[in-house]
């Protein structure tokens, strides 16, 4: 967070339990359905994890699958049983923005992309 020059360090952690401190973070982005995999019931603390170490004023961006759209085939890759997983585990377009917003985040962006089979949300710390 030092402005010019900021280094990007990655590491691997649990999302619901991570190693940084408390408003330290620029921007964290959970893409291209990641939040699925989360077992239902982790979601919410995975979004306070996220809320304690972002920085306020700074950005969170989740994109996941639209298991809605007609045309979804992106879960092809998976066996059956592994997108019936997938299908349980999934928070859900309107239940993640109530969740943003119960943690004190304010959405700015929530747009469908590659015709309506996934979605963003962009959102800020408030």
């Amino acid at each position: 967070r030092s402005g010019q020059g900021r280094d990007v360090k990655l590491m691997k952690a649990d999302m619901g339990h991570l190693p940084i401190e408390n408003g330290s973070i620029d921007l964290i982005s959970v893409m291209t359905g990641t939040f699925s995999h989360l077992q239902r019931g982790l979601h919410e603390g995975v979004l306070e994890e996220c809320a304690r170490v972002l920085a306020p004023g700074n950005f969170l961006i989740i994109s996941d699958w639209n298991l809605a759209c007609e045309k979804q085939n992106f879960l092809g890759l998976y066996t059956e049983e592994e997108q019936e997983q997938l299908r349980e585990n999934h928070l859900g377009y309107p239940h993640l923005l109530e969740a943003l917003q119960t943690l004190d985040f304010t959405p700015k962006i929530a747009y469908l992309h590659s015709q309506k089979k996934m979605y963003a949300v962009l959102s800020t710390r408030n």
